[in-house]
């Protein structure tokens, strides 16, 4: 087993150095140092090095097959590592070696890079994993088995025409899992090979995660019949649209099935446009709405605004480099709640994208809150003196679990009344 990577391993990195330990590599380098990333066999051959020197993986990507940045992808390990650890049913808080983790890929493509990597960083790790693409496939099964990690990856076989994209009955009725701990995801970008194509010809240098990405990896549309949905506007306008906020869309739909809900804690999507956040965030809310006040799902576009209510989800952002962004977003049927550092991972995002705030606090001093809250005076030593001072002390209250974001709010006004009432009341 590798050793676990820190999280701040990828800020910079020394391609001279990676360049001594792999002629492959070595050749790819220009004079300077530096590596043309417009040159797909130059990615290549950094995430094949990156892979091998960091978590001892031996890969093959075909050349005509997405060539995914470790980076990133790595740090999407990351994210839902901390939200797993944050929302655990025990209210551990922190990492659970012991933990047993069943995470599930949709789409894992070519390299299975989600899997490989995360069954490599955590040891209490296993995966589920879907691709429609037999070329992928098979790639992605021969780099399951040169690992050795057949025991703890398990290519699920799904329907490449079937509209669903989470295969229900292979992952339950096939006795795959008996409940999920996450669900995640890198979507096709683009709506159409013509989008595709556009979007390649307006870019001085490609993307680097889409250097050699096939049609069938970077373009989807909704493969259903859209007038059977029975939905609001804003779901069948996003299914309509295509690329990646159609696909998270269908993802946001299918996590409501009661088959779904309440055994996959945490469904993702990592998001190569930070526009399509606000379609998603909208449909969360609503569709908490829903679960939660049995609310019927609005019909018209009017309808279609962000409401905030005490959805369960998170969002937050990926930067790699200094142009690499991405952002993803994480939602949970299960009351199980992160903390506001975690699940408000943008603040900049703005009040009405951001989850609501789950921790509350208010101060009083020591002396004036003495009848309700034990306490010693504050020693003050400066120098040879010795004073007491007032003390302050800080109330802080974490919503952990919980469906209902009026309730926790109305309980936070409630302690703060009733601690202030004490305090007059011992004045």
């Amino acid at each position: 087993m590798a050793p676990r990577i820190p999280s701040n391993h990828y800020d910079t990195i020394d391609f001279t150095s990676l360049a001594l330990q792999y002629p492959a590599f070595a050749r790819k380098l220009k004079p300077n140092g530096q590596l043309d990333f417009s040159d797909p066999e130059s990615v290549r051959q950094l995430t094949i090095c990156l892979l091998d020197r960091d978590f001892g993986l031996t890969v093959t990507l075909p050349p005509d097959r997405l060539c995914p940045p470790v980076p990133n992808r790595f740090n999407y390990i990351l994210f839902l590592q901390r939200l797993l650890d944050s929302t655990s049913p025990t209210f551990r808080d922190s990492h659970d070696p012991r933990r047993r983790i069943v995470g599930i890929d949709i789409g894992t493509g070519a390299s299975a890079i989600y899997p490989l990597l995360g069954t490599r960083q955590l040891a209490n790790w296993t995966f589920l994993a879907t691709e429609i693409d037999e070329v992928s496939r098979t790639s992605a099964a021969e780099n399951i088995s040169r690992n050795s990690l057949l025991d703890r990856i398990t290519l699920l076989d799904s329907n490449s025409t079937s509209p669903l994209l989470i295969p229900t009955k292979a992952i339950f009725a096939g006795n795959a899992a008996d409940r999920i701990d996450f669900l995640m995801t890198n979507p096709p970008f683009y709506a159409s090979t013509a989008e595709m194509a556009a979007s390649t010809k307006l870019k001085a240098r490609p993307p680097n995660s889409s250097c050699t990405g096939s049609a069938e990896e970077m373009v989807y549309q909704y493969r259903g019949d859209l007038p059977t949905i029975n939905t609001h506007s804003a779901l069948k306008q996003a299914l309509a649209g295509g690329g990646e906020v159609a696909f998270t869309a269908q993802l946001l739909h299918e996590s409501t099935s009661p088959s779904l809900r309440h055994r996959i804690q945490w469904f993702s999507a990592m998001l190569g446009k930070l526009s399509s956040l606000p379609p998603l965030i909208a449909l969360i809310h609503q569709y908490h709405a829903r679960l939660l006040h049995h609310q019927p799902l609005p019909r018209s576009a009017t309808d279609d605004v962000i409401t905030p209510t005490g959805a369960n989800y998170a969002v937050t952002e990926f930067i790699q480099g200094q142009k690499t962004r991405r952002w993803c977003i994480a939602w949970s049927w299960i009351p199980l709640r992160p903390p506001v550092s975690l699940a408000r991972g943008m603040p900049g995002l703005g009040k009405r994208l951001l989850p609501m705030v789950t921790e509350f606090e208010f101060a009083f001093t020591l002396q004036s809150v003495a009848t309700v809250v034990k306490h010693e005076m504050t020693k003050t030593k400066r120098g040879e003196e010795t004073g007491y001072g007032k003390a302050e002390t800080v109330v802080k209250t974490r919503w952990m679990q919980g469906i209902d974001g009026v309730l926790f709010e109305s309980f936070c006004g409630w302690l703060k009344r009733k601690v202030e009432s004490k305090v007059k009341s011992s004045q």
